[in-house]
């Protein structure tokens, strides 16, 4: 089986490729997981083909960047581009292009679903020649919002440029960041350096992608791309950066030449192309502090840099040992479709139809332990990595208890008058309650967020939600709880992924797999067979009378 696991021996993740070998090209009418019918080719780049599809259920359009066979087979790459899609399925704002998960279907296709943007690129848009003072300023207020909340879950985007800039239906104000992450591999004329912690265009990238200054690659190198950004709208053109690896080099190491700009931008911009990180704003608040006009910025809490990320190990359970832990890495490992939102989040520890869930489940648990679930311990590492991500859909508005009464604290003489205390906020809805009333979204929702804050939730909570969420329809969701139980060994839900591919109970109706997978069906009735669950023997000794060796 084809996994993706954070190693707990390096705290690197890894990524075992396919071996399935399968055609590059998917041409329109392609209906992609039974969800996504392609019906056109955006483009291609060295990375492989980004088709325009769109949700059959919902009718939503959504960009699909499928990788390159060839490219499976490069373990460092999948990695990235599984990472790219770990992190980036958490982070949601109106500045930035939903991604929606990673992907693998039951043809060894892997890609990332998008959210579709339709306009020109900010590239294309400068062909035409320089923005305004007013729509740079507004550009620069757009994408520093974006940035904000991006850096803000640890995702820094490492390859800005005008060509990564979408303005949505040609606006300045709807502009969208698109292609984050370090899994780039474009044409060579496109100038991209791939290595090991790098990816990004010659003309926008910052010293420390070049070697230069310690190599720490956080916020302020996103601050260093977006000012070269900012300079290209307000000219028309790029600044010369240099036209090859020792040009750009030796250029990254003043600050360039700005005085072709208008006065009032040359002082921040200055500040942000200091060629020394450690000489730049270090959070996009300290950037907009830095320009004399204030900006519409909702308030956060300081943005952590991302060398302060932590990282967390996630071992995977043995068939034969039961474990108690799952954490919100596992719970975010395989697409979680969610209606409302129309977008589908596909991060998957393995194979695309590794882990659903078909009807006939034991409506009890089989001689399986109540246990708590609960978060790892989170190791921090050296080099910039993303934090833990959130929910990867827009969270629903979860309904609130009304806050405490007003107390007044007895005076100790009738003198003054009693002053009322501050009433406590607030406290979130409890998530068995969500579940006996039928929220399921919002209770879904808070599972989401119990796990990335390291909660603990009792197993039994999360097999409740599970059965539930399939008995509404809510497969993706219930696919997500399930993975988790699986997680930690739960036989009940081992049950239930072997029961997905069991070509005895598979139907298209209930999975949205082209076809059964009967060896899958047994690694899983093996699992569950070792973690107590009797039928489970019955449903291998029916797979062997089959003839499904």
């Amino acid at each position: 089986m084809t996994q993706a696991d954070l190693s707990p021996s390096d705290a690197t993740l890894k990524f075992t490729p396919t071996s399935i070998p399968v055609q590059d090209a998917i041409g329109p009418g392609t209906l992609l997981v039974n969800t996504y019918l392609v019906e056109s080719r955006l483009g291609q780049g060295g990375m492989g083909e980004v088709y325009l599809a769109r949700h059959v259920s919902l009718g939503t359009a959504h960009a699909i960047k499928v990788i390159r066979s060839a490219m499976t087979s490069d373990q460092q790459v999948m990695s990235l581009f599984y990472r790219e899609a770990m992190v980036l399925r958490g982070v949601r704002h109106e500045a930035i292009v939903n991604y929606d998960g990673f992907v693998r279907d039951d043809q060894g296709r892997d890609y990332l679903v998008m959210e579709y943007v339709e306009g020109e690129s900010l590239a294309d848009r400068l062909k035409h020649g320089p923005l305004t003072t007013d729509e740079v300023l507004r550009l620069r207020d757009r994408l520093c919002s974006g940035l904000a909340e991006a850096h803000r879950r640890g995702a820094v985007h490492r390859d800005l440029s005008p060509d990564n800039v979408i303005l949505q239906n040609g606006h300045i104000d709807s502009a969208k960041l698109i292609d984050f992450g370090l899994c780039k591999l474009t044409a060579p004329n496109q100038g991209t350096i791939i290595g090991t912690s790098f990816a990004g265009k010659y003309r926008y990238a910052a010293p420390e992608q070049f070697g230069l200054y310690g190599m720490e690659i956080d916020a302020r190198t996103d601050i260093y791309s977006l000012g070269l950004i900012i300079v290209a709208a307000a000219l028309g053109t790029p600044l010369d950066m240099g036209n090859s690896l020792s040009e750009a080099i030796h250029k990254r190491r003043e600050v360039p030449d700005l005085s072709a700009l208008p006065e009032h931008l040359r002082t921040p911009l200055a500040l942000m192309l200091q060629p020394n990180p450690a000489d730049r704003p270090s959070t996009i608040e300290a950037l907009l502090d830095c320009w004399s006009q204030p900006l519409a910025l909702h308030s956060a809490p300081p943005l952590p840099r991302s060398s302060d990320a932590t990282v967390f190990i996630v071992p995977e359970s043995s068939s034969s040992s039961p474990s108690s832990t799952v954490t919100s890495a596992a719970a975010r490992r395989w697409p979680l479709l969610i209606t409302g939102a129309g977008v589908v989040a596909a991060l998957s520890g393995g194979a695309f139809y590794a882990f659903y869930w078909v009807p006939n489940l034991p409506s009890e648990p089989i001689s399986a332990p109540t246990s708590t679930l609960t978060a790892p311990t989170p190791v921090t590492v050296p080099e910039p990595e993303p934090t833990p991500l959130p929910a990867s859909t827009p969270k629903p508005d979860l309904p609130q208890p009304p806050p405490a009464p007003l107390v007044a604290e007895t005076p100790p003489q009738p003198a003054p008058a009693p002053a009322p205390s501050t009433p406590p906020p607030p406290q979130p809805p409890q998530l068995d309650a969500l579940i006996a009333a039928g929220q399921l979204d919002a209770a879904f929702a808070l599972v989401e967020t119990q796990l990335a804050e390291q909660q603990a939730i009792p197993t039994e909570t999360l097999w409740t939600l599970a059965k539930q969420l399939h008995t509404s329809g809510r497969l993706d969701p219930a696919f997500a709880v399930l993975r988790s139980l699986a997680q930690a060994n739960f036989g009940p839900a081992l049950f239930a992924l072997g029961e997905f591919y069991d070509p005895l109970y598979w139907s298209t109706t209930t999975s949205p797999l082209s076809k059964p997978n009967p060896e899958r069906a047994r690694a899983w009735y093996e699992r569950a067979a070792a973690a107590g669950i009797v039928e489970a023997r019955a449903r291998l000794d029916a797979l062997r009378s089959r003839g499904s060796n």
